[in-house]
């Protein structure tokens, strides 16, 4: 991947389509972090803008080329819109990896693909691309009680690098946060 090249591609996976982010997709981005209960996706602090200034700040982080980012659809007959995941910190070698995800598609699995739910297709599908692109390192940051998201990447193979103590502020105090990564050398051989 190149920090320079700013195209982003259409990715389709076994239950998900990735489709490059839209102008249109901000207010729902927005939506979707703010409704994150447990705060999460404290990085934004979305929670303590008005919708001008939230609008106006993902707008701004998008034309600067400091994430790329995706929506996510089921990849069938009526696609549903399931959440947003992309990429920042970009390099040539190394990419952090994040997502928001609506909970009420998030965990549901396809009846006839009940080993995967739509969230893990599509980070499966994105770090597929990474690595195709020949980046090296892929990391994550998951706040530890967020313990759904912290199994998701496990089961893609992300392994555990160490925790942040008291990095992320809270609606009461503070919390750490679990460093993940993988590297492409060792992608798939679980």
């Amino acid at each position: 991947m190149n920090t320079t090249d700013q195209k982003q591609e259409t990715i389709v996976s076994e239950l998900t389509m990735l489709l490059p982010f839209a102008e249109y997709d901000i207010g729902k981005f927005i939506q979707l972090h703010r409704a994150d209960k447990n705060n999460n996706m404290g990085r934004f602090c979305l929670k303590e803008y008005t919708e001008e200034q939230a609008i106006f700040y993902i707008t701004k982080l998008l034309n600067s080329g400091e994430i790329f980012a995706w929506t996510v659809y089921t990849n069938e007959e009526y696609p549903k819109f399931v959440g947003f995941i992309y990429l920042s910190n970009v390099t040539q070698y190394m990419v952090s990896m994040h997502g928001i995800m609506d909970m009420e598609f998030a965990k549901y699995s396809r009846k006839d693909k009940m080993d995967k739910t739509y969230a893990e297709d599509a980070q499966v599908a994105l770090v597929n691309y990474c690595f195709e692109k020949g980046v090296h390192r892929i990391e994550t940051d998951i706040c530890e009680s967020n313990r759904s998201a912290l199994a998701l990447v496990k089961r893609v193979g992300f392994i555990k690098e160490g925790v942040l103590r008291d990095v992320v502020i809270k609606d009461k105090g503070f919390e750490n946060l679990v460093v993940l990564s993988i590297l492409k050398d060792e992608y798939g051989q679980k």
